[in-house]
């Protein structure tokens, strides 16, 4: 016997081997491993779509993530950096007030508010109430 699509194939393989039971056999083994292999694809598509899908949704909260962190550590060095603008701005003059600050500075009111008061506490800061403003100024060394 002969080997035919890993199949034995009788001897002397003729028409009349296609019409006979062996050959509807053979075929329909075939045809059953066919429909196996095809729902193997199938259930591997699926779980590539579910793979691909959550790999996706990871590379999102990476993405969202490392946005965060970065936005995280400007926000920090930016906070970090705000005593040394006020010290470079104050350096330049005599006084400025808190809108003048503001501009020279860059930064926010609130975040402008929270370290002047802690300079000021500091007494690294003076504040000086005139009638109708409020200045900053560098507190001087000889000043008490």
């Amino acid at each position: 016997m002969r080997r035919l699509f890993g199949k034995d194939e009788p001897e002397g393989f003729s028409k009349e081997f296609h019409n006979s039971a062996g050959f509807s056999k053979f075929m329909k083994t075939n045809e059953e491993e066919h429909l196996r292999l095809l729902k193997g694809l199938t259930e591997i598509r699926i779980a590539l779509q579910q793979f691909e899908s959550t790999l996706s949704r990871l590379e999102e909260i990476s993405k969202d993530a490392s946005v965060a962190a970065f936005t995280k550590e400007s926000t920090d060095a930016k906070v970090k950096a705000v005593p040394d603008l006020v010290k470079e701005a104050l350096s330049k003059v005599e006084a400025m007030s808190f809108s003048e600050l503001l501009e020279a500075t860059q930064v926010t009111a609130p975040t402008l508010s929270k370290y002047l008061s802690k300079m000021v506490s500091e007494g690294l800061v003076e504040r000086i109430e005139t009638d109708r403003t409020v200045l900053y100024r560098l507190k001087r060394r000889s000043d008490g």
